[in-house]
């Protein structure tokens, strides 16, 4: 019995931990947007450490000895971390800048320690921590006071007084207490998914009201964000939503109402943008001021009413998901076939405001283009084998970039702006294949429990596996994915260690 007790005081402490990290790590930040970066990677290294010290303690006060077998790796996930630890060890080594890859450059932090740092959060969350439902619900709460934040920050409403010192030229880049808009995409990437399907799974009409809430919030959160990534990344998890619902009526119906709720905040947020001064929409939200949510908006209505008064066979709805699945792909395939023919074929072909979707150069997506061709073309011929098996050094975007562009391009390239490219130059070959069998494998875990729960934190991770494809890795909404990992482990693996 005393073991028992034991084991529940060490998972209530793992478990306040994870729940600072859900809600006081959103808000914290100390100069405002000046150094909130630095702020949250702090934040985060003394929320983790000072935890691992009270666990240490209690064990000591309890006279109570954890027995080394929960280092052991119980899944292929903790194969994975490790090895990739070890894959950022070795970088960090070898690399011709050690102190940036133990440190991160320039105030970003993404070295060695802040590797460190996850696999110690992962191995506390996946080992004390039996139950996460009560984590995910402080993640909704807090993430909703954050888009209420951003909200007024979008709205011109400083409410922190944070805008104060920041130039106006560049003040439209930030929002609520996440810095940039594209960290605060990433936030809607974690806050929609969970929010959709707690509201396809509910049950009483009080739940269902909250949760629609939220949802309605999410979808206004990625809007004012306004990052192509983030769009990308929820239309990935609205496919698999749908094809994953689309053969339960009650969830079908449940899906229409989600994507009424998404057109209709758009229409919305159209409406109020011409009697509040908001900020300008650039990109694939230029759409809000058209007419594209209106007709979309009655398309879902019709639907809805229409399936919410003809109940078909499932043989019927599985008939109708297989030739929406071929159409779908049909279109992957000829938007493919027309990427690459504008990008290397017909370079000249004018396609309008989708010529800077569709053709692929240096000035693609805000010069990503650029960084990209700029970094393959290092690795392929500059990077030694031993480099391209283990990489330059953690966090050395920056330095690689400064070596081949001038200053103010090296500046602005401290990151990849592409996760899995950032993990193939800085960590190799192996590290990148490390980290996407870590990545995959609980995807595909999580796929096969079926649970409400597992299709939660797998939602989270097929949005952000597709905006990551065009985003950065940071301490601002990294350290939140591999929690939001380490709870799908949590829930996946019997707890038993062992406390003597």
């Amino acid at each position: 019995m005393k073991q028992y007790k034991i084991n529940d005081f060490l998972s209530k402490i793992v478990q306040i931990y994870a729940a600072l990290m859900v809600s006081i790590f959103l808000f914290y930040f100390h100069d405002g947007y000046f150094d909130i970066t630095a702020s949250k990677y702090q934040c985060f290294l003394f929320l983790t450490y000072g935890t691992l010290c009270i666990l240490f303690i209690s064990c000591l006060c309890l006279k109570q000895k954890i027995c080394f077998s929960i280092f052991y790796p119980k899944s292929i996930c903790d194969w994975s971390i490790y090895i990739l630890s070890a894959c950022h060890v070795i970088t960090t080594i070898c690399s011709p800048y050690p102190y940036e890859s133990i440190w991160g450059t320039y105030g970003r932090g993404c070295g060695l320690i802040f590797t460190f740092t996850i696999g110690c959060m992962y191995l506390m969350v996946t080992r004390f921590l039996p139950s996460i439902s009560s984590i995910l619900s402080v993640f909704l709460y807090s993430c909703f006071i954050v888009i209420g934040l951003g909200m007024c920050n979008f709205c011109g409403w400083d409410v922190f007084g944070i805008f104060k010192e920041l130039d106006v030229t560049i003040a439209y880049r930030y929002l609520s207490t996440t810095g940039n808009v594209t960290f605060f995409a990433h936030l809607m990437c974690f806050f929609l998914p969970i929010s959709c399907v707690l509201y396809q799974t509910s049950h009483t009409y009080q739940q269902r009201y909250c949760y629609a809430l939220c949802v309605c919030s999410g979808f206004i959160g990625l809007y004012i964000a306004n990052i192509d990534s983030a769009y990308l990344g929820i239309s990935a998890f609205l496919l698999f939503h749908w094809y994953q619902n689309c053969l339960d009526h009650q969830r079908l119906q449940r899906f229409l109402e989600v994507l009424m709720f998404g057109n209709g905040c758009a229409v919305v947020l159209g409406l109020c943008s011409k009697i509040i001064p908001m900020r300008t929409y650039i990109g694939f939200s230029s759409i809000i001021y058209s007419f594209i949510p209106a007709i979309c908006l009655c398309l879902h209505l019709f639907l809805y009413l229409y399936h919410r008064h003809h109940i078909y066979e499932k043989r019927v709805y599985l008939r109708i998901r297989k030739h929406i699945v071929y159409f779908i792909s049909l279109c992957l395939i000829c938007l493919l076939i027309l990427f690459l023919y504008v990008s290397f074929v017909n370079t000249d072909m004018n396609l309008g405001n989708l010529s800077g979707y569709l053709h692929f150069d240096d000035a693609w997506g805000s010069r990503r283009g650029f960084a990209w061709k700029s970094l393959s073309y290092l690795y392929w011929h500059d990077f030694s084998l031993f480099q391209k098996l283990f990489g330059y050094g953690l966090d050395s975007v920056r330095i690689l970039m400064g070596q081949m562009v001038a200053v103010q391009d090296s500046i602005y390239f401290d990151n990849a702006h592409n996760e899995y490219l950032q993990y193939l130059m800085t960590s190799g070959l192996f590290g990148l294949i490390s980290y996407l069998i870590f990545y995959v494998s609980a995807m595909v875990r999580l796929f096969r429990n079926k649970s409400d729960t597992a299709t939660i934190l797998l939602s989270i991770l097929i949005a952000h596996g597709v905006q990551a494809c065009c985003s950065i890795n940071q301490p601002i909404t990294t350290p939140l994915l591999f929690l939001f990992i380490a709870l799908g482990e949590s829930l996946l693996t019997t707890h038993y260690y062992e406390i003597h």
